[in-house]
């Protein structure tokens, strides 16, 4: 459906274009924002599980913002180009928009255009070279094409060669792609890489009856007894998800702490092992350093501060703990978006999280095992549905990707299956394995091509083990990140001095 989605937007935007005097100024925005309203409230509903007012604002503020960029291209398309090249500009607002919707205190990039086909992974190994902003200007060249030709055919009532041409020309785009992308899936059938061998741990403990109430002994318990279940002296990599680790610990006295006890003596058990898993921890800044975003002050000490984490943690046996901070933080739940206004709105209001500001890390390091061969980029739950972001790990060296998630907060939806398809795409981008341990959702293995290996089931423990390939090898993609987003951002800043330009004309007449 994404191929024709947007054809009755279009439609309906054609005709308020020739019939301008007919209409309001802005009354375009507002059909845009009943399509876009429409487009999130179907496919992201299940927000709402894990937090209203959050999932309220997503609504509201998503279709809005899409909106406007529709509202955008409309008035470029008729004041600048004047033509059906317009349409062409369609593309590059919405890449901009997608782009710069990622960067900034209140990104959502779950309905970028190009993760559509993250289930149907077959029809987009070329993601390896352009990312999901290939998949992006895929769908919208293709919804133009089909409009040219059914608007044709609505004004003229004949059905003939011509006016099916861009419905014919749609369809080669359409088929092309695919063709390339299943020569590309056959060519890396064959994957003779080096390989580890890894356990991943689906402890299934609910996130609201359950992980904050039970002793933590007892869930330390649960991981380590589930994980003894497939140990064996062979296995190199432990994985567990994120915040399986209860308690808020700090990291310059990791040994004072019961669970890390828990998990020192697997290690004395299987020399070889290395575990990864996630937690909260706290570390205390620097006297005389300059704070960052998320430093909180003492409550007993104002004048001195620190910062909580959402924490990766890689444990080797007789070595200082390594740890990752995430970085890429969800709006509401883990940072607080345009602080200024929106902290006094915090003790009103439950935006289904932390509350506050969460620390992140400063660069996307790399954690390693034992035998310093498995070079993990340890990816924390929504960082995984950033493309670019991701690369840093790999451009940073990781030859192996490892998504350590809680999806229990959104219950049975398709949220959590969902974000297990993202997973996909990574995969692709970047031509490495991935390793996905989910406290509960979906944990899996994950190949170069994108195909699931010993996938879990919902709601339902779980311990797997498999091999996975660890690879070094850069994609373009890898090489050159998002640059179709920033080429569009590019040509969006010269369609901007040229409308300026017209419009300082107009005047001087």
């Amino acid at each position: 459906m994404a191929f024709v989605a947007l054809v009755p937007l279009l439609l309906v935007e054609n005709f308020i274009s020739e019939n301008r005097n007919r209409f309001a100024r802005g009354t375009i925005v507002s059909y845009a924002y009943l399509t876009f309203l429409s487009f999130n409230l179907l496919t992201t509903w299940w927000v709402i599980v894990s937090t209203t007012t959050g999932a309220l604002l997503a609504f509201i503020l998503n279709s809005l913002f899409m909106a406007l960029t529709f509202g955008l291209f409309h008035i470029m398309k008729n004041r600048v180009f004047k033509n059906k090249f317009g349409y062409l500009s369609l593309i590059v607002f919405w890449i901009g928009y997608e782009y710069l919707h990622m960067h900034w205190s209140l990104s959502w990039s779950w309905l970028v255009f190009g993760n559509v086909f993250a289930a149907s992974h077959h029809w987009i190994q070329w993601y390896e070279y352009t990312g999901v902003f290939g998949g992006t200007t895929w769908v919208i060249l293709v919804n133009i094409l089909f409009f040219y030709s059914i608007k044709k055919i609505i004004e003229t009532r004949i059905f003939s060669f011509d006016n099916i041409r861009g419905i014919l020309s749609g369809i080669a785009v359409i088929i092309i792609p695919i063709l390339f992308s299943y020569s590309l899936y056959n060519k890396y059938e064959n994957d003779e890489g080096d390989e580890a061998n890894i356990i991943v741990i689906q402890p299934n403990t609910d996130p609201y009856n359950e992980q904050f109430r039970v002793p933590k002994d007892s869930l330390i318990l649960r991981f380590t007894n589930l994980a003894k279940t497939k140990l064996d002296a062979e296995t190199q990599l432990l994985i567990g998800p994120e915040s399986v680790l209860r308690g808020s610990m700090w990291e310059d006295e990791f040994q004072r702490y019961r669970v890390i006890d828990s998990l020192e003596k697997l290690l004395d058990e299987y020399p070889n092992l290395s575990i990864l898993v996630g937690a909260s921890t706290k570390k205390e800044a620097e006297e005389g350093a300059e704070l960052k975003e998320g430093a909180r002050a003492f409550s007993d000490a104002p004048d001195s501060y620190y910062y909580s984490y959402n924490t990766a943690l890689m444990l080797v046996r007789q070595q200082p703990i390594q740890t990752y901070h995430k970085s890429m933080l969800v709006p509401g739940a883990e940072i607080t978006p345009f602080p200024f206004l929106l902290k006094p709105l915090e003790k009103v209001f439950d935006f289904g999280g932390t509350m506050g500001t969460l620390g992140i890390s400063d660069s996307q390091n790399i954690l390693f095992d034992k035998s310093r061969r498995i070079k993990s980029a340890s990816i924390i739950c929504y960082e995984s549905i950033y493309g670019e972001f991701v690369g840093n790990f790999v451009r940073n060296g990781a030859n192996l990707l490892i998504i350590i998630t809680n999806d229990g907060w959104w219950g049975n939806s398709p949220g959590h299956r969902q974000h297990f398809d993202y997973a996909r795409l990574r995969a692709i981008e970047y031509r490495r394995d991935v390793v996905r341990s989910a406290n509960t959702g979906i944990s899996s293995f994950i190949n170069w091509r994108g195909d699931d290996f010993q996938t879990s089931k919902y709601w339902e423990a779980d311990v797997i083990k498999g091999k996975a390939k660890l690879h070094n090898e850069m994609t373009y993609y890898a090489e050159h990140g998002d640059y179709i987003a920033k080429t569009s951002l590019f040509i969006i800043s010269l369609l901007g001095l040229v409308f300026i330009s017209l419009l300082l004309r107009g005047k001087q007449k």
